[in-house]
């Protein structure tokens, strides 16, 4: 069984606040309405077909997608200075905001030996996909619940006088 989390956190520093929870940890990132078929189906389905709305948008090229695997955070086994020098291009938190909640999957340690690592031969091979360097793993086929020992489920606050919502307020009312 799995021990569930709620977390609240503030849009403009989520993936701040949390990174110390996701390091040394293998996860799965999606939006929180789609853990209850998660749970339902009891287990993370690839989503090859497209037509799971996925917490980063539906990259028709996406690496994972392409191979009928399921996207995954490696942040046990790259160097922390390249986790750091990649997450930009893809922050777990990416689409985090008071109206998407996410919900983030740890994998046990004791189904890491069925998770495909980062491989930059595989990567220049593959450079027309879209894939984060040294930081998605993937895992072929469906990844049963059992697999699954924590899930943290996070819902984001804005805070008015943040910049960001500063400059949003700006720009629709310029609009």
């Amino acid at each position: 069984m799995f021990e569930i989390i709620e977390l609240t956190l503030e849009q403009s520093g989520a993936y701040k606040s949390i990174k110390p929870m996701l390091y040394g940890n293998i996860f799965h990132v999606t939006p929180q309405h789609n853990l209850a078929s998660i749970l339902h189906d009891r287990e993370i389905r690839p989503n090859d077909s497209g037509n799971l709305e996925g917490a980063f948008g539906k990259f028709r090229k996406s690496y994972a997608r392409v191979r009928s695997r399921v996207s995954l955070f490696d942040f046990h086994n790259p160097p922390g200075s390249e986790i750091e020098k990649n997450i930009y291009k893809c922050l777990p938190t990416s689409d985090a905001s008071a109206d998407t909640p996410l919900a983030f999957l740890f994998l046990a340690e004791v189904y890491w030996f069925n998770v495909i690592p980062y491989s930059s031969a595989e990567f220049d091979a593959n450079s027309d996909q879209q894939i984060v360097p040294h930081v998605e793993a993937t895992c072929l086929g469906a990844i049963p619940l059992e697999a699954i020992d924590r899930i943290i489920k996070a819902t984001f606050t804005e805070d008015p006088n943040s910049m960001a919502n500063i400059l949003n307020r700006s720009r629709n009312n310029a609009l």
